[in-house]
């Protein structure tokens, strides 16, 4: 649906001149001897080229972004290559398409170790590398941190949360840390990622980004506006750091890009949000360079890629790249030539439709036209229609054909057969993602590249495509009156289909209808037998149920399916806690199993349930054992340290140690943390260093008020008093 948001934007296409110069003009404006020491890759996810002002954006404010590009060179037509975070950052990281990194969704899915990343081109060439970003998709087990000597994907409180944390943080905390490693690495050659989460739906900015749309009724309107205040934030932090850049002296010595992983859609052909379709409502993106031998302003109109960061990073830098990648070096657009890659096309796609067994959509861009590869083909004019309203595929169908030769070649040319980068994911994780909105399919994207046209066309699957995230809203949301009645209506649409049942059972878990739950599930079971978490939603009935011996039931049929599911030890293991039977099953576990990223979180929950059971001396062990594979984990750390500081029980109790694990956890955190602090104030009463202890607690009583957390503040204010009365601190439930 066509909005006011746009349309200023589409007046502006339609006039816009080409303004690629030419000649030795070019090179004496654009060309510096000035040397880069360093360079710096800002991501704002979810942002649209027409959400800043420097692309003629008529919503938000874009002032710090905006006198950027005056400076650098702006790429007005930049396409991301699949409108999702994770296979969008995995483009923007290594240079590759989709189809060769084959990462093709946010959920099941990582990149692989055999893949190469800017940071570890850059790391090989001597820089100092660092990675801090805002949103648990890129947590480091997703493969994003190859390269990165810091990767900060530390997005909540670990004394609280666990290892869990939260799933995003806001963009002045993650420029807090960019700014804060900085100052320590100044003087070094060094590479910064940092990534923005913020325009990402649930749009709500802080203050004073908040006031113009806060008094609106829920609408259209009303998200326009909020969407545009989380990009003027992101625009704010931005400033912030570059700020930083200049106080510190080194923004004159510093390759600046900046760009989006994908867009965001507002109703435009009906879609909500991102991911579904391939328009430019998600796949055109902002793409900016300013630095040494990066001078503007200059803007070129020409189509490129988020895949060509890294050659044009490298190639700037004089970093060779002799494997073969998709992506394609910018620099002679500001170095004289109108179009240096003549005839180049530009690939795209979108796997959603895939989910309910419907067909993909492959994208390839030459020229003004778009030609969209799916049951029903599509063809656009960009010049003419940058909106795509109009297709022109069956006016032209000789184009067509030009165009899906085109398609299928650069495929051909990627070897698309073979596994992908399809991965297991623990219940814990996919928990984590579908809060934040992304539900993925254990088949993985099997046939993503095949040109078949007998699949359900994803034109004719968006209205089962919003209702399923209507559904999934609601259920998020709490609001389960409402998410049963809709859910109805939605099972109706395709009532041979699982997905529906599924929802309905989650519906009916959260509002403590068990039983009526299982008999969604066995029809769920019923329509998608080959789906093997069918098993791990019957466990999460039967442990709100507490019938264990359903849990454990389940356990067993998954480890029937699959010997080496760590999940359905997991679910045994804790089943057998409830039964009285506390024994690991450590000795069914292989070396492949023990490297995996669940391995520790799973010991880690097992520890915490131990401890649950009052068991303090196995959960201690557990979580100690744990410890020799995540030494730098702060909530192993803290754990350990307020147990060897404050329980009597033989084998636990150890003060000199106690300290030790206090002293590590707070200098990993720079003595940020209340909690942690009080850890260390316990620790050293513990050695009778009262003096130390009392220093350390009047710290973590300032620091808990500063965070408004009233009810710590007085917990550690009636420690200290034990303290000054040269008193230790015992807690009472680890007795």
């Amino acid at each position: 649906m066509k909005t006011a948001f746009f349309s200023k934007r589409t007046l502006f296409l339609v006039g816009l001149v080409p303004t690629v110069l030419l000649g030795g003009w070019v090179y004496r404006t654009f060309f510096s001897t000035k040397e880069i020491k360093h360079v710096i890759l800002i991501s704002m996810d979810t942002t649209r080229w027409d959400a800043l002002g420097c692309y003629d954006g008529p919503l938000a404010r874009t002032p710090v972004i905006d006198a950027f590009a005056k400076e650098g060179v702006l790429f007005e037509q930049t396409i991301s290559p699949l409108p999702y975070t994770l296979p969008a950052h995995s483009s923007m990281l290594t240079g590759k398409i989709p189809p060769d990194h084959k990462v093709l969704d946010n959920t099941y899915y990582k990149l692989e170790d055999d893949e190469v990343t800017l940071a570890e081109r850059l790391k090989a060439q001597g820089f100092v590398t660092a990675a801090f970003v805002s949103s648990f998709i890129l947590d480091s087990q997703f493969g994003l941190d190859q390269g990165f000597d810091y990767y900060d994907d530390t997005l909540g409180d670990k004394k609280t949360a666990g290892d869990k944390g939260i799933n995003e943080r806001r963009g002045d905390q993650t420029t807090a840390r960019a700014i804060e490693w900085l100052g320590k690495h100044k003087d070094e050659k060094n590479f910064l990622f940092v990534h923005y989460y913020d325009p990402h739906m649930a749009y709500d900015p802080p203050d004073p980004y908040k006031p113009r749309f806060r008094y609106l009724p829920a609408g259209q309107q009303r998200e326009l506006l909020a969407y545009a205040g989380e990009v003027e934030f992101v625009d704010h932090c931005i400033g912030q750091l570059i700020e930083e850049l200049k106080e510190l002296g080194m923004y004159e010595n510093t390759l600046i890009c900046i760009t989006a992983d994908h867009g965001d859609s507002f109703h435009e052909h009906k879609e909500i949000s991102h991911g579904y379709f391939a328009y430019n409502a998600t796949t055109r993106v902002p793409l900016i360079f300013r630095g040494p031998n990066v001078k503007g302003p200059l803007r070129v109109k020409n189509h490129v890629s988020i895949n060509d960061i890294v050659p044009t990073i490298c190639s700037v830098l004089g970093v060779p790249i002799s494997e073969t990648i998709q992506g394609r070096d910018l620099k002679p657009y500001w170095t004289g030539k109108k179009d240096p890659y003549p005839g180049r096309s530009i690939f795209t796609q979108a796997n959603d439709a895939m989910k309910y067994e419907g067909n993909s959509l492959l994208g390839i861009i030459s020229g003004d036209y778009k030609y969209i590869q799916t049951t029903r083909p599509e063809l656009y004019n960009l010049a003419k229609d940058p909106q795509e309203l109009h297709d022109i595929a069956a006016d032209q169908p000789q184009r067509v054909r030009i165009l899906q030769d085109t398609l299928k070649q650069l495929l051909d040319d990627i070897s698309t057969g073979g596994e992908d980068g399809n991965v297991e994911l623990d219940p814990e994780t996919l928990s984590r993602l579908e809060s934040l909105g992304y539900l993925g399919s254990t088949k993985g994207m099997e046939g993503a590249f095949a040109f078949d046209q007998t699949k359900e066309d994803p034109k004719d699957l968006i209205d089962y495509h919003i209702m399923t995230d209507r559904v999934a809203t609601l259920i998020r949301g709490k609001e389960l009156e409402q998410a049963k009645t809709l859910c109805k209506e939605y099972i109706a649409m395709r009532p041979d289909f699982h997905m529906g049942y599924s929802a309905m059972a989650k519906i009916l878990i959260e509002s403590g209808d068990y039983p009526n739950a299982v008999a969604y599930l066995n029809k769920r079971a019923e329509l998608d037998p080959d789906n093997k978490t069918i098993y791990r939603d019957f466990i999460s009935v039967y442990e709100k149920m507490g019938d264990f011996e359903g849990v454990r039931e389940n356990a067993l049929k998954m480890l029937e399916n699959d010997s080496n599911d760590l999940p359905a030890y997991y679910y045994l293991a804790a089943a057998n806690f409830e039964r009285g039977s506390y024994e690991l099953p450590e000795n069914n576990y292989t070396d492949d199993m023990k490297n995996t990223v669940f391995y520790s979180k799973m010991a880690i929950s097992l520890a915490d349930k131990l401890l649950e059971k009052k068991q303090f001396k196995r959960a201690f062990d557990l979580y100690h054992k744990n410890l020799e594979r995540r030494e730098d984990s702060e909530y192993l750390l803290n754990t350990l340290g307020w147990m060897a500081a404050t329980s009597a029980i033989e084998g636990v109790y150890n003060p000199k140690q106690a300290l030790e694990y206090a002293l590590r956890v707070c200098e990993l955190d720079d003595y940020h943390k209340p909690e942690f602090l009080d850890t260390l104030a316990v620790a050293y009463a513990a050695n009778s260093q009262f003096d130390q202890a009392t220093e350390m607690g009047k710290k973590a009583v300032s620091l808990a008020t500063q965070e408004d957390n009233k009810a710590l503040a007085q917990q550690i204010q009636n420690r200290l008093q034990l303290f000054q009365s040269g008193k230790k601190y015992y807690d009472p439930g680890l007795k």
